[in-house]
């Protein structure tokens, strides 16, 4: 009987709807407004994303990415060498990163045309950062080889 009181008790504090004033809310309202939320954040994302500011950016990024490697290797000495790869790092994950929220906000992106351009040359700068390639391939520091005499 005592727990009866104390559960009688405890209703009565939160009031006459057991949730202390709040208004009770069905799932379907509270998923819908999550819903509308994610649109939202998804069309802002998209905004940014195709903004003059960063498409201009994202095409200096890839001016760099397509001619600057051979321009390093032409013209600029050895010592420089590791300024370029981070700065290609850069350009790879500025890449990586629109290909991640272009997929995420933006409907008919995923398994597009340009879905896949981008990823493949995205890809295709890896060689291009020591880095990251020479131990997917194992050369590098104290990798295997050894004399071959």
């Amino acid at each position: 009987m005592k727990q009866k009181k104390d559960y009688v008790r405890r209703k009565s504090a939160l009031g006459p709807d057991g949730l202390g004033g709040i208004p009770a809310q069905s799932i379907a309202q509270i998923n819908e407004r999550k819903r509308k939320e994610n649109r939202k954040l998804k069309r802002s994302m998209e905004k940014c994303v195709d903004h003059y500011t960063v498409v201009i950016f994202m095409t200096v990024v890839t001016a760099y990415s397509l001619f600057f490697d051979d321009i390093r290797v032409l013209l600029i000495s050895n010592a420089a060498d590791d300024i370029f790869f981070m700065i290609t790092f850069g350009c790879l994950m500025s890449f990586a990163i629109e290909i991640a929220i272009s997929s995420y906000c933006k409907e008919d992106y995923v398994n597009t045309f340009f879905f896949w351009l981008d990823i493949i040359s995205t890809v295709s700068m890896i060689p291009d950062i020591p880095w990251i390639w020479e131990p997917i391939i194992g050369e590098g520091k104290g990798g295997g080889g050894g004399d071959a005499t």
